[in-house]
């Protein structure tokens, strides 16, 4: 199971605080996560440090390191479309090349060796 994924135990309130601080993307900030948290939970106090429970669970349920590894994996992921996408598009240019060639020999003849 990926570390980004809810840990054994986790509860779900600290496990969703966790994904609106992994969500943020780097640069991210408990007190960031928390003042997005209570705009769409329409929380309406006026506090903007997180609160110490969040503190609590991001060093308890290491947020760090867990938002840093789901950071790689979306790395890797984004990678690995580019890639995808740069073969399809050498494969379309081969395919291309290919196809002028042939046209051209076609309308010129072949070239002497």
């Amino acid at each position: 199971m990926p570390s980004y994924d809810r840990n054994k135990g986790e509860g779900i309130r600290a496990f969703e605080a966790f994904c609106r601080y992994r969500d943020l993307g780097p640069p991210r900030s408990l007190d960031r996560a928390w003042t997005e948290n209570k705009t769409a939970n329409q929380i309406t106090n006026r506090r903007t440090r997180c609160p110490t429970h969040w503190q609590d669970w991001s060093r308890q349920w290491k947020w760090v390191e867990r938002a840093a590894s789901y950071d790689a994996h979306l790395h890797e992921e984004q990678r690995a479309v580019r890639t995808a996408k740069l073969r399809e598009f050498e494969n379309s240019a081969m395919s291309l090349n290919w196809r002028t060639t042939r046209g051209l020999r076609s309308m010129f003849g072949s070239c002497p060796t």
